[in-house]
This record gives structure tokens, sequence and C-alpha cells, in this order.
């Protein structure tokens, strides 16, 4: 088995996830007052008093729990549920409500709140319902491109997998998906050693076989699940399971090269979506209308048939 190119990890886990959380509240106040101002709004944090995981109170479990201090004098506790693809369990949320209040009875906050993360596909109208408060995957990643923390490719990277795992726990294709895969096979004389390698409920990955274009750069359609599907990004990613000499190299060719592909955003400070666009269809529309998926389709082609032949012809990277 080759070392290179290797996951992180052959099966994300929610007590992952959970551990991400805990040592990014702990080391990132960015992440820290952006992550406890979606669950509670009035926290103008003062001071973090603490953050636990598998907390076990005798009335169930809280995956996370967050105690700050507000600028106001308050404290505040934070519960929190994470999901992958797992079911809730029977009164979850009202459980994590009575542990809350048993808190503020016993003087150990003021106050408190409760939230659920999850992918944004995870959560539902009851969901969002009995937990008042949702924090998608999706959010978050979105949250830490923004931070200047050392730890957030990583972390981006293990949220996209446990998005990918919750996707491939359900049908493994959506219509969206497969239509978009298809027609990109139908069309394979536009996209020349152009190989889609992985297809889950809302990502289409594909990466070349040429042997002089970089191995760690893919070519990549998300179909936005909390849009509905009528939302897509084709974005050029970049594999963070590689040497850091390598990726800013790559990073730094996109930048002085990619200027000129119009309707794109380049982003040279990520890996997860360096080079980005989004495509969408209108809010009554079905997300397999064909003018969807042919749009979606057509500017993928786009990025790879202005991307592809730059980075072979430049042999820098073989």
């Amino acid at each position: 088995m080759s070392l290179e190119n290797r996951s992180y990890t052959t099966s994300i886990q929610e007590r992952d996830i959970d551990l991400l959380f805990i040592q990014l509240v702990e080391t990132s106040s960015e992440f820290c007052r952006w992550f406890c101002q979606q669950l509670f709004e009035d926290s103008d944090i003062e001071e973090l008093l603490s953050v636990s995981k598998s907390v076990d109170t005798g009335n169930g479990e809280s995956d996370i729990e967050i105690g700050i201090e507000t600028v106001a004098g308050d404290r505040v506790l934070l519960l929190v549920e994470n999901k992958i693809d797992a079911s809730l369990q029977d009164r979850q949320a009202e459980r994590y409500q009575e542990r809350g209040v048993r808190y503020v009875e016993k003087d150990i906050c003021d106050t408190f709140s409760v939230g659920l993360i999850a992918p944004a596909d995870y959560v539902n109208e009851n969901d969002r319902e009995a937990f008042g408060n949702i924090i998608t995957y999706e959010s978050i990643i979105t949250c830490l491109d923004g931070l200047s923390h050392d730890a957030t490719p990583f972390v981006s990277t293990l949220l996209e997998q446990a998005i990918e795992k919750h996707a491939g726990s359900h049908d493994g294709h959506s219509p969206v998906t497969k239509k978009i895969r298809q027609q990109v096979q139908e069309r394979s004389d536009e996209f020349p050693d152009l190989v889609a390698y992985e297809t889950s409920n809302n990502l289409v990955r594909f990466r070349s076989t040429h042997p002089e274009h970089p191995k760690s750069v893919r070519y990549v359609v998300w179909v936005i699940g909390s849009s509905g599907g009528r939302e897509a990004m084709v974005r050029l990613s970049i594999a963070n399971n590689n040497p850091d000499l390598e990726i800013k190299a790559i990073q730094e060719y996109v930048t002085e090269e990619f200027g000129s592909l119009d309707g794109f955003e380049i982003r040279d400070h990520v890996t997860m979506d360096t080079v980005r666009t989004y495509v969408t269809t209108g809010r009554d529309a079905s997300p397999t209308n064909d003018d969807y998926i042919e749009d979606i389709v057509s500017t993928l082609q786009r990025l790879v048939s202005f991307s592809h032949p730059r980075f072979v012809e430049s042999g820098q990277f073989r």
C-alpha cells in the first residue's frame, strides 16, 4: 500500500468530531466566540470557563458542554448534541433541556442553551423545533475558512468526511449527483484524462490520470443539501495529506496563473476549495432539471479546461 495520499481516517466517528470541537474551542478564541454566539446570541464572551465531552449526568449524556462567562457576568452553559448519521434517541432534545434546568437549579450556571450540530442533510424540521439551535457542519467549514488557526484545514477535511459518511449512509447516489456523473461521462471528449473516482449523495469527485498533472489536485462538485440541492459548488481542491511544500507550491501557482479564470473565486489560503464558484437553479425548480445539470457540468468543464492544461504544461508538478 502506498504511503502517499492516505486519508486521516478510514471511518470518521462522532467522538472524533467531539474531540475536534473541544480542541478548537480551547485553542481558538475566534472559533469559540463564533460557535457560542450561534447557540446563545447574547454570549458576549468575557472568559471561557470550561469545555468537556461525554458528560454523563444521570439523565443521559451531553456530547459537548461549554461553560462561558459573559461580559455582564452571567455564567452560561451550552449543551451540544453531535450527530453524523445515527438517529436521535427517544426524547433526546427534551432530556438536554431537562439537564440544563437542573444545572441552573444547582447553581452551576445562571442560564443555558441547547443545540445540535450535524450535516445539513441530517437536519429536518422536527430537529429544528426540538433543539431550537442548529449548526451545520457546512457552516462550520465556512467559518473555519476565515480563521488563521493552523488546524483548520485538518478539521475541515474531517468534517467533509463526516458529511460524506452521512450521505453514504442513505441511498449512496442522489438523483442530482447521479445525473452529473452521467453527463460528464456522456461528454467525456470534453474531459480528457478526467475520471470520477467517488460519488456520494452530495459529492462527485474527479481526478486526472495524466502523469504530469499533480495527483493532489482534484475537481469536485458539491451539491449543497441545505439548499435542497438547488445550489452546487464547483471547485478545485488540494488534498491535505501531502507535504506542506507541495501544497504551498500549488497554491502559489494558482494565485499566479488563475487570475484570468472569469467567474471563479481564488482562495489561495485554503485547500478544500482553492478555486470555486456556485451554480444555482430556481427555488421552485426541480434540482434534477436538465438545464441545471448541464450548467453544473459546463461550469466544471470550464474549470477543468482552464486548469488541467496549465498544470500539465507547467512542468512543475511531476
